[in-house]
């Protein structure tokens, strides 16, 4: 069979749509199997297409879904990082750009679900997936006052990952997985800001960039050079210090010759 024709923008939007509402029907969206689910999702979508949208089966459409869901996921936490970092006169677009950069970095291809993405990203429904780290659709969640306590087998595949150790605690490992993850998303995020303002190097806008870069590297080096000077510092005085009292001990010990 060949490949059917590419999604249109409004036919992967209306697929959203339709998981949202699927999803928040409090009598369609608990407690159903995946397959029925799915299944809703479907006759939704056919029910709410554009009439000019090419015919595609119910298999095509939950496969559209189950390869839009997870990349969503995945640009929504890269954004979201972005995002927990106040960036002065940065605005939502510069965001979202900043995020599409980073994620084609990551993750080899672009990012082709932005569409999905804008619209889903408001949800509820769709912002309580991503807090229970839901990971298929119609998964039944309960509501419970005091949540379960993580399964003998989830925890020991934490820790087969390496994630965390005997104590639940993270290992060390995973803490410097974690911190060069972090610098290279700032490393990447300092390459995008460059590239955004090495368009126009010299309007007064670049200017400024490139003069604030040039003073926070000056900064840098006066801080480090002054930790070293200090350093070096120490250990001639501990180095001095040492000296004395080698030779005062000379001195006494001649001293104490003399007079035996």
């Amino acid at each position: 069979m060949g490949k059917g024709r590419e999604w249109s923008a409004e036919e992967t939007i209306q697929l959203c749509r339709s998981w949202l509402e699927t999803s928040e029907d409090p009598i369609r969206g608990a407690g159903q199997k995946k397959g029925s689910f799915y299944a809703k999702v479907y006759q939704h979508w056919l029910a709410q297409r554009g009439a000019g949208a090419d015919e595609r089966s119910e298999a095509a459409v939950s496969g559209r879904w189950k390869k839009l869901q997870p990349e969503v996921t995945k640009f929504e936490g890269i954004f979201s990082k972005l995002k927990s970092k106040e960036r002065s006169g940065w605005n939502e677009e510069m965001f979202v750009k900043s995020a599409v950069s980073i994620y084609g970095e990551r993750h080899k291809q672009p990012f082709e679900f932005l569409d999905a993405w804008n619209e889903l990203r408001d949800k509820p429904k769709w912002t309580q997936r991503l807090t229970t780290s839901s990971t298929t659709l119609g998964t039944k969640r309960k509501k419970e006052a005091v949540p379960r306590p993580e399964s003998q087998k989830a925890a020991k595949a934490a820790k087969i990952a390496g994630s965390v150790g005997k104590d639940g605690l993270p290992t060390d490992l995973h803490l410097r997985f974690v911190a060069a993850s972090e610098k290279k998303a700032l490393v990447m995020e300092k390459q995008f800001q460059y590239s955004i303002f090495m368009q126009a190097p010299d309007s007064a806008e670049s200017q400024e960039y490139f003069a604030i870069q040039r003073q926070a590297i000056l900064a840098q080096l006066r801080a480090s050079t002054c930790d070293a000077l200090s350093k070096e510092g120490d250990k001639e005085s501990r180095d001095a210090n040492a000296n004395s009292e080698t030779i005062g001990d000379s001195f006494f010990n001649q001293l104490s010759d003399m007079l035996n």
